[in-house]
């Protein structure tokens, strides 16, 4: 996995506010305009990544951008970008007159199915911006040989619609997905699925671990959306209530295929929940709660040295009676969430000391 820095100087930034002695306020911050892009691999125009301030400015600023490439990819045989890196670095002045500030990536033809590079806003300065929230401060572009269908919408589509509030769906359009998950450690009726954009939980009505459809990991599956319910439980958005508008009937099985590969983030980018229902793995973790004699079984907290989060492993796992390691970890699960942010080990192997 290769690091790739960017050096904007910007003039425009990103919608953040705060709370002054005075009342509510605006803020004067900076982040990207959107959070994904879907790129197929034959678009010679290529992708904008654009960013956005939420203020004029009076003199030019910097923001720096981190690139990291996830998985077998690389710059200049798998994507490049204009202007092109000097040093592994672009910098890219805009005067305060320039509209729609950004940069462009243009894919190439390659032979993974999937390619995606992350961007990430690290630090601004100048004009007294500051970062905006943490969902504004990354940008994932997918690059993919599968075209889309003209009724399909990606799981990061779907996941815009939720608002707030549950809702029964309507529109005629599907999604695909891998089913990433077992139910080893994953409460019965739910299921994880990912696209190149992101995951998602489908709450089905009947258990998936007894139903004669039952989903397996690794498994391609489609899903029409029209009459689901999208909701959110405890933060974690899902579709399919655990009612009546999700049987496992209605899903289309396409084959099967290897599950996606896990980003490599931080507890910060897990708790931010960015990377909700996806693959992650983490390392340079320690499980603080570990004491040579607790278990895995419920919840365990995992640090960084500066940030926490939850270590989720149910009663029922096979691998909840065993001893919480000591020591330096890495820990591949899916980023979920219960309130708080949670990471979830599909077995005990997704566990493993450095």
């Amino acid at each position: 996995m290769k690091k790739l820095l960017f050096i904007l100087v910007l003039s425009f930034g990103i919608f953040s506010c705060s709370d002054d002695d005075n009342g509510f306020s605006i803020k004067p911050s900076l982040g990207f305009e959107s959070t994904f892009t879907f790129l197929q691999e034959t678009n010679s125009t290529g992708a904008k990544v654009g960013v956005a301030a939420n203020v004029n400015l009076t003199e030019s600023v910097e923001v720096r951008i981190t690139l990291t490439e996830v998985g077998n990819i690389e710059y200049g045989v798998d994507y490049t970008t204009e202007p092109e890196p000097i040093n592994n670095e672009i910098v890219l002045t805009i005067d305060p007159e320039t509209e729609q500030p950004g940069f462009f990536v243009y894919p190439t033809v390659g032979t993974e199915i999937t390619r995606q590079v992350i961007f990430e806003i690290s630090s601004v300065t100048g004009s007294g911006l500051t970062l905006a929230q943490p969902l504004a401060l990354v940008h994932t572009l997918s690059i993919n040989k599968r075209q889309l269908d003209a009724n399909q919408l990606t799981i990061a589509q779907v996941r815009a619609l939720y608002t707030g509030a549950a809702q029964t769906l309507s529109v005629s359009k599907f999604i695909e997905g891998v089913v990433t998950s077992t139910n080893d450690n994953v409460t019965a009726k739910n299921v994880f699925i990912q696209d190149e954009t992101g995951g998602i939980v489908l709450r089905f009505n009947a258990n998936n671990t007894t139903d004669p459809n039952k989903l397996l990991p690794g498994e391609r599956v489609r899903l029409p959306l029209s009459g689901v319910t999208l909701t959110a439980f405890n933060g974690l958005i899902q579709l399919g209530d655990g009612t009546a508008t999700l049987p496992h009937n209605k899903i289309v099985k396409l084959g099967t295929e290897p599950l996606p590969a896990p980003v490599t983030i931080t507890l910060a980018q897990l708790n931010s929940n960015q990377f909700q229902s996806q693959r992650v793995r983490i390392t340079s973790l320690t499980i603080t709660t570990a004491d040579g004699t607790k278990t895995l079984s419920g919840n365990n907290t995992i640090s960084d040295g500066s940030v926490t989060a939850t270590l989720r492993v149910e009663s029922y796992a096979p691998f909840s009676s065993t001893v919480a390691p000591q020591g330096t970890v890495t820990i591949t699960g899916i980023a979920s969430t219960f309130t708080t942010a949670q990471l979830i080990p599909m077995a005990a192997s997704d566990i493993v000391q450095q």
